[in-house]
């Protein structure tokens, strides 16, 4: 039923995604948005094993809710009296109910119920989690993108210089050797572009596979690979952690779980009572009655099964209190490295990358005319690819970052979106 189910999301993806592709359908690549992933996530196996979880727990909690069933007595026998020589048959119905502890049953649905809900929200923070993977997968894929195109306009200039340097060779104003180093560049970038291009087309085949496409199909993405704005303060992204993470939630409500457990737990040592219905025939009399049963705890047998209680109940409050801690030093660390990354990116391209360029330009002129030599020209022209490089890496840490704070706080976390 689930493969089922997949396959149809994946061939209803398929067939909303060929709509935006900007390419022929010889070529079968599709095309995908970043609102698009959310699609992918509802055939997850993960996804679908935490709700198969959540079944269990509301199947946990329908048992927690219910009493035990009622014990039906029957027996008869062979009665001889005493005096006198009456003989007959006689028999006994009964019918017992527990009558389960008022404390130890409300506590019992308190703490199933409070576990029901733990995993429902546990199921949301895995979403989540699922959500920021295939998102971080997409925004290194627009990053190889961007790298690929950079990279094709490099070697659209480097053929300009080699057909320029030849036509210098010909005429006897430059050196063989440097047409020589030109194609020793053009090799070098070329291997690069194979390269990156082998990267890339693995990492687009491992999210096609996240996202259920069909197999031999590629895709291209399409976003704006720009700076992502600037993150709120520190204590409003707090804020919005600890009223909406789920996760946070479900470590919450897991101690709560626990709590109750333990309060439940502490009834133990108090048996349920049952109430008895029972009709019975003896050879001179009939009896009809009811009755009260009330185990006597001479013995405490549930001293174990307390202490282990606290004992969950003391690892259940630990744990909310470390799910807290982590969350906010992930989420300090999420958006100082959004921060930084910010930082990087927009002075690589306000500044580092467009004097990068100019240079380059400047000695590609200067190269043209015989003032620089090849090697300089080169060297600058790695320089730059390399400039290039570490604006776009940091780009993409801004994006990861924010991603990272996405997960944290289920909301933006800047007041105006880029993508």
């Amino acid at each position: 039923m689930r493969r089922t189910i997949s396959r149809g999301l994946a061939a209803g993806i398929l067939a909303s995604l060929t709509i935006f592709s900007p390419l022929s359908a010889e070529e079968n690549v599709v095309t995908i948005r970043f609102e698009d992933l959310t699609d992918a996530l509802d055939s997850h196996p993960l996804l679908l094993q935490a709700s198969d979880a959540e079944a269990a727990a509301e199947a946990k909690l329908l048992a927690a809710s219910r009493w035990d069933d009622p014990v039906l007595g029957l027996s008869t026998g062979w009665a001889e009296s005493l005096e006198g020589d009456h003989r007959g048959r006689s028999g006994e119905i009964e019918l017992e109910l527990d009558l389960p502890l008022p404390g130890r049953y409300r506590n019992q649905v308190t703490a199933a119920r409070a576990a029901r809900d733990a995993a429902i929200r546990e199921t949301r923070a895995l979403r989540r989690e699922l959500y920021s993977d295939l998102a971080s997968r997409f925004w290194e894929i627009a990053r190889d993108q961007e790298w690929l195109r950079r990279l094709e306009l490099s070697r659209q200039a480097l053929a300009q210089l080699l057909e320029l340097t030849r036509r210098r060779v010909d005429i006897g104003e430059a050196r063989p050797a440097d047409l020589l180093r030109f194609e020793i560049e053009d090799a070098r970038l070329d291997a690069e572009i194979r390269a990156a291009r082998s990267e890339s087309k693995a990492k687009r085949r491992n999210l096609a596979r996240q996202m259920r496409l069909p197999s031999g199909v590629d895709f291209q993405v399409e976003s704006s690979f720009e700076i992502p704005g600037e993150p709120l303060a520190f204590e409003e992204l707090l804020a919005r952690q600890d009223r909406s993470h789920p996760g946070l939630e479900a470590a919450r409500l897991r101690s709560e779980s626990a709590e109750a457990a333990l309060r439940a737990e502490s009834w133990g040592r108090l048996p349920d009572p049952s109430l008895r219905l029972f009709a019975a025939r003896e050879l001179d009399a009939e009896e009809v009655g009811i009755g009260l049963a009330f185990p006597l705890p001479l013995w405490n047998r549930n001293g174990p099964g307390l202490a282990a209680a606290k004992a969950e109940a003391q690892s259940a409050w630990h744990a909310e209190s470390l799910s807290s801690l982590e969350a906010a030093e992930a989420l300090e660390t999420a958006r100082a490295g959004m921060v930084a990354a910010r930082e990087v990116a927009r002075a690589m391209q306000a500044e580092v990358i467009p004097r990068a360029k100019r240079a380059t330009e400047i000695l590609s002129r200067m190269y043209e005319v015989g003032e620089v030599g090849v090697f300089e020209l080169v060297e600058a022209r790695r320089g730059l690819m390399e400039i290039e490089l570490e604006g776009l890496d940091a780009l993409l840490e801004c994006h990861l970052a924010h991603l990272d704070l996405q997960t944290l706080t289920g909301e933006s976390c800047h007041e105006i979106e880029t993508h």
